[in-house]
């Protein structure tokens, strides 16, 4: 569909945050230009009935509103809401990692996963990563519209797939390579 609303983002994602306990969060990124911008912002507070804004990590890592730039890629819609309410608003161009994602996404018109990065909303201190899907105007298929995004901790993976093997764990073999990590 052309036009997704809150209501029906957050019914369409059930089913996928239903199958496991290994996704944290689907999200809407939406391509949002400045002249834009205060539009997005109303129409999430009316939404959502609370204060929105489109927001960047500062320097000390505390969230703050973006300055104006020519464009902005927020975390527009999240689901579940509950445990990630803190990334509703983050502009995910605003980080180095997440932007190289992002154009890697956009030119090649398939899905990429970025390196390891620290969630918006984690609490704890795992190490996650965001799978990007570009979404392209019906119209033109050269016009983005925005991303569609999976939301991943490590650790909750490796714990969700301990699950299927809980009396067989001594046949289980697992490596985790991390083939962004230089170091």
């Amino acid at each position: 569909s052309q036009n997704v609303d809150r209501t029906a983002f957050h019914q369409f994602t059930q089913d996928f945050l239903g199958a496991g306990k290994s996704i944290q969060a689907l999200s809407w990124i939406p391509k949002v230009t400045n002249k834009l911008r205060a539009e997005y912002e109303k129409q999430a507070e009316q939404e959502l009935k609370q204060k929105f804004g489109i927001k960047n990590k500062s320097d000390t890592g505390k969230m703050v509103y973006s300055e104006a730039k020519n464009e902005y890629f927020p975390v527009y819609y999240i689901e579940p809401l509950v445990g990630n309410s803190k990334a509703l608003g983050f502009d995910l161009a605003s980080s180095n990692t997440r932007l190289i994602t992002l154009n890697q996404a956009q030119k090649t018109k398939k899905i990429a996963i970025t390196a390891r990065i620290t969630l918006v909303q984690e609490k704890g201190k795992q190490f996650g990563f965001l799978a990007i899907i570009p979404v392209w105007e019906q119209e033109n298929k050269e016009l983005l519209k925005g991303y569609i995004s999976g939301v991943f901790r490590v650790g909750d993976m490796i714990s969700s797939a301990f699950e299927y093997v809980k009396d067989d764990r001594d046949m289980l073999d697992m490596w985790l390579v991390d083939a962004t990590n230089k170091n």
